[in-house]
């Protein structure tokens, strides 16, 4: 995925055949893109799926773009520094919530595996003060989706 401006998010076809991957029953396109515009909040107002491309697993796309749009613009606004070690431990994406600060220094986080949400992934919050010590800076393009959804639902709660 990636951002087209401020308000859109092209999922790519590349995007696309990942995503079906997931859906077997699917009945979007993998050979093309889509794209879906959001405002202020992540609201969707608009998108180019068409009508017998619509269906619950558009509108699961949608939700993975928002989830990408959402994190996007935390990192854009300055409100968040995502870090990847490369797999040098189990929890390999740190998150640190920049305008969070815990008052000691260090700011909130969530530790994750590539899959926070399965039974055997990871997904802590904790506390980590910012920096190379973490990793590489990451891109919301290259992370995995379940850490782009991750994300953005703590983003969701503030």
């Amino acid at each position: 995925m990636r951002m087209i401006n401020n308000l859109i998010v092209m999922a790519t076809a590349r995007d696309v055949r990942a995503f079906n991957a997931l859906w077997p029953c699917s009945r979007l396109d993998s050979r093309r893109a889509y794209c879906f515009e959001f405002t202020g909040p992540g609201d969707l107002v608009d998108c180019n799926v068409p009508e017998k491309h619509d269906g619950p697993e558009a509108s699961a796309l949608a939700d993975d773009c928002r989830a990408f749009w959402i994190v996007s613009h935390a990192l854009r606004d300055g409100l968040l520094e995502i870090r990847d070690n490369g797999g040098k431990t189990f929890d390999r994406f740190t998150a640190v919530y920049l305008d969070r600060p815990d008052g000691r220094g260090l700011y909130d986080a969530r530790a994750m595996s590539e899959n926070p949400f399965h039974p055997q992934g990871f997904g802590q919050y904790t506390a980590a003060m910012p920096g190379r010590h973490l990793g590489r800076q990451v891109r919301p393009g290259r992370l995995p989706r379940d850490v782009i959804r991750c994300i953005a639902a703590d983003r969701d709660n503030d």
